[in-house]
């Protein structure tokens, strides 16, 4: 794993800490939440699972992410689509 120094470390953290923030928060006001109330918390574990993969640097995540930006897999237009929708849907 390459040295990334501690700005990077520093940015990860607080964003993880805000991600966690946020998940207490809407778990606190669960009564108050509505449906969107659950993106938030889904969008937001995987966020905290990007960032603990990334940090801890596991390979087949890495490895994921590769083939996800291959552009020249068959795959690429079906995933990247389905990224197109999810945005839509959340927005």
């Amino acid at each position: 794993m390459e040295n990334r120094g501690a700005l990077y470390y520093a940015l990860m953290g607080i964003l993880a800490g805000l991600r966690i923030c946020g998940i207490v928060t809407f778990l606190k006001n669960l009564h108050n939440n509505f449906w969107r109330g659950w993106i938030y918390i889904f969008c937001g574990g995987y966020l905290l699972f990007d960032l603990f993969a990334i940090i801890t640097g596991l390979e087949f995540w890495h490895e994921l992410i590769l083939k996800m930006f291959d552009i020249s897999a068959s795959y690429w237009n079906l995933v990247w689509g389905l990224f197109i929708v999810l945005g839509g849907f959340s927005f």
